[in-house]
């Protein structure tokens, strides 16, 4: 349950961490310090005079979510919040057209960093990027996007950017009540955006009691998982004997899925939440990004560290039996992954993870949900 630090205050990152770290092994936890410690020193060595990290508002933005709550860093989260500033547009979109044209993504994270350490001449700019994303949802009802949100307000829907998005939107929900709010359609408005999110989640999900999209996979190996976008899988397609097209589940897309069922207020025991966690209990791996191998590995893990602690579950049973603390292995595999500099890197290039700045911003946030830094 998402724990209210004060009326005034959201940590984005770190109210909700369920695992409580006096669960795991004593060594385990001195070693994660360490390797969190080096890894927010990194971070801080990377900082440039402009306030940014990569000269980048989205990575400035996971950059000050990673180092939330560690000692002396104050300064420099001032510092990247004021650079994310000036990308603030009168619509307000958060977002630079000199890097890239990834308005909402760029909005979203920027949302998060901004109501994370809430400075009080931020709200105003919060609100604004909040109304910005929720008018970007797409609404034509005929549409295969409906109901999603993407990089921009045309274009497509994709699920990696709705679950930027709607944790979010989930995060600053407050701010549509009083007393930072006085709308009166605001309760009707969020059940309704809730409700078309429900609907575009449903449609990238590979699970054909619930979608009867003829792109949808019947195959064993897919079942309950998500693609990225209705008609589009990064993982790629498979085709039967018959001639029939199916799009393979992935990993990464598959916890962005939980994790916009749960910040959508999907049940979970409804049976699209089941399914999901069906495929992850099949899929578990913090080797690789199932269906994608080593691309967007280190999305990968944090968004598995991000759903899995959304949905309040410390362990997941494969389906031959063998049980999982996730927690501990999350710790233990970035511990082995960092470098002796403190950060981490992905090898290959894909979704730019080949940039320390944003693999280790990743990192650094999967392992403070995972240590419950915050307990």
């Amino acid at each position: 349950m998402v724990r209210h630090i004060t009326s005034m205050i959201i940590l984005v990152i770190s109210i909700s961490f369920n695992v409580s770290a006096g669960g795991l092994d004593a060594e385990l936890v001195k070693k994660s310090n360490l390797s969190i410690d080096k890894g927010v020193k990194f971070l801080m060595s990377q900082q440039r005079d402009e306030g940014s990290w990569a000269s980048n508002p989205a990575i400035t933005g996971l950059c000050i979510i990673a180092i939330l709550d560690s000692p002396g860093v104050n300064n420099a989260i001032n510092s990247g919040l004021d650079y994310i500033l000036k990308f603030a547009k009168p619509d307000g979109s958060i977002w630079s057209k000199n890097v890239h044209a990834y308005p909402n993504y760029t909005t979203s994270i920027s949302m998060l960093a901004l109501a994370s350490f809430n400075r009080p001449k931020d709200l105003e700019v919060i609100k604004k990027a909040r109304n910005y994303l929720i008018n970007s949802q797409f609404n034509d009802r005929k549409s295969i996007d409906f109901g999603g949100i993407g990089y921009s307000k045309t274009g497509r829907a994709d699920i990696t950017n709705l679950s930027y998005a709607v944790e979010a939107l989930h995060f600053t929900e407050y701010l549509d009540q009083e007393p930072y709010s006085k709308k009166l359609d605001a309760v009707k408005q969020n059940r309704e955006m809730w409700e078309k999110v429900q609907i575009f989640i449903t449609s990238c999900q590979n699970l054909p009691e619930m979608n009867k999209q003829d792109w949808v996979s019947r195959q064993d190996n897919d079942y309950g998982g998500f693609v990225y976008r209705p008609t589009e899988s990064k993982a790629g397609s498979i085709t039967d004997e018959t001639g029939k097209v199916s799009l393979l589940s992935s990993g990464s897309v598959s916890y962005s899925g939980l994790l916009s069922m749960i910040y959508a207020n999907m049940d979970i025991n409804d049976y699209r939440v089941r399914g999901v966690m069906d495929y992850i209990s099949r899929h578990y791996t913090l080797k690789e990004n199932p269906g994608m191998g080593q691309q967007g590995l280190y999305f990968y893990l944090n968004v598995l560290t991000k759903a899995l602690n959304a949905y309040n579950k410390d362990e997941i049973t494969e389906a031959n039996g063998t049980k999982h603390n996730w927690c501990q292995e999350i710790l233990n595999e970035f511990i082995v992954m960092q470098k002796p500099e403190g950060y981490w890197v992905n090898d290959n290039s894909r979704y730019l993870e080949s940039m320390p700045e944003l693999a280790t911003s990743y990192g650094l946030t999967a392992m403070k949900i995972a240590l419950n830094l915050d307990q």
